[in-house]
């Protein structure tokens, strides 16, 4: 299992690893949440370039089967306070993430589900219009 280091929404640093929620920060898909399938370090990429790649699903828009490959430095990763009543709505989030980290892979449902559920805890709006940039 790799791990990147990028940056957090307030403007710290962290690791990432599979099943972490990021926002993506640019293109056209900027401002999406979307759960981190894989994250390779690459010594040179197809572009010639070198970085931390990451495997990006949100199980709707970008599926599994075809997940968005994004340079680390584009996200950013989101991270909650932890609150007693938000563990129960993280159950789904945290098993899906174990099976990721694990080596697994996971369904588009299992995604979608993640995401609400980490929506649900943190107050985020989960309606397709909310996601499309206008």
């Amino acid at each position: 299992m790799e791990s990147g280091k990028i940056r957090r929404k307030d403007g710290a640093g962290c690791e990432i690893r599979p099943g972490d929620v990021v926002e993506s920060r640019s293109g056209r898909d900027a401002g999406r949440r979307m759960l981190v399938l894989t994250v390779r370090d690459e010594a040179s990429g197809p572009d010639g370039q070198g970085g931390v790649y990451l495997e990006l699903a949100d199980g709707r828009i970008r599926r599994v089967e075809k997940p968005k490959r994004k340079k680390a430095k584009h996200v950013s990763a989101l991270s909650g306070t932890e609150n007693p009543e938000t563990e129960t709505a993280l159950a789904c989030l945290d098993r899906t993430a174990e099976k990721l980290r694990g080596g697994g892979t996971a369904s588009n449902s299992e995604v979608r589900r993640a995401l609400n559920a980490y929506a649900e805890a943190y107050g985020f709006d989960t309606r397709r219009d909310a996601d499309v940039k206008g």
